[in-house]
């Protein structure tokens, strides 16, 4: 069984966290100030954790036989995947935009995540010749969420199973054992924040 190792993620979560603690939040006049400033950084945090998903999202498919993880692309195609998957076997390439998935999206939204789709797997071949990959098998543009990967209402999903069937990877050890260094991170954050009297 291979190592769980998350060396992007730990680094972003401890980038992360590291930003947080130095933010300042605007006060709410319904809350005292020390509530007011628990409220903000908790919300902030739970809106950060997705850069941490995304990280240990790829860390899970670094240095695997078989499997190449794109991850510094370059030009416009480093900023609209999470993560660009290549396996060698089928010919395949999947770029996965990888969320968090607490939630559940509106009409107008998953009308514009379909749309994107045919969008981004158009780019997707642009990448494949970009880096000279024969994408003989195909390509596909899908929407991970880590947290909801089997409700049937998402737009274009791929789930955990369906990412460990086509490439033999599991991607939630990993997303765990990061997300495990973040709330370790945030805590001790808030832990300094209490003794200094912000929370």
């Amino acid at each position: 069984m291979q190592s769980i190792v998350i060396n992007e993620a730990a680094l972003v979560a401890q980038s992360v966290a590291s930003r947080l603690a130095a933010a300042t939040f605007i006060s709410d006049p319904l809350f005292s100030a020390a509530e007011s400033y628990e409220t903000s950084f908790r919300e902030s945090a739970k809106k950060r954790h997705g850069a941490v998903i995304e990280a240990a999202f790829r860390d899970a498919f670094r240095n695997r036989e078989g499997i190449e993880i794109f991850k510094e692309l370059h030009g416009e195609f480093g900023r609209e995947f999470d993560a660009v998957i290549y396996i060698k076997a089928t010919r395949t390439m999947i770029g996965v935009d990888v969320k968090r998935g607490m939630g559940v999206h509106d009409s107008a939204k998953k009308r514009e995540m379909r749309a994107s789709v045919p969008v981004m797997e158009e780019k997707l071949r642009e990448v494949a010749a970009s880096y000279g990959v024969d994408v003989s098998g195909g390509v596909m543009y899908r929407y991970y969420h880590h947290y909801s990967d089997e409700t049937t209402s998402h737009v274009s999903p791929i789930s955990a199973k369906e990412l460990h069937a086509m490439t033999g990877v599991s991607v939630k050890p990993y997303i765990d054992k990061a997300t495990l260094v973040f709330s370790n991170e945030i805590r001790r954050t808030v832990a300094q924040k209490t003794k200094e009297g912000m929370m």
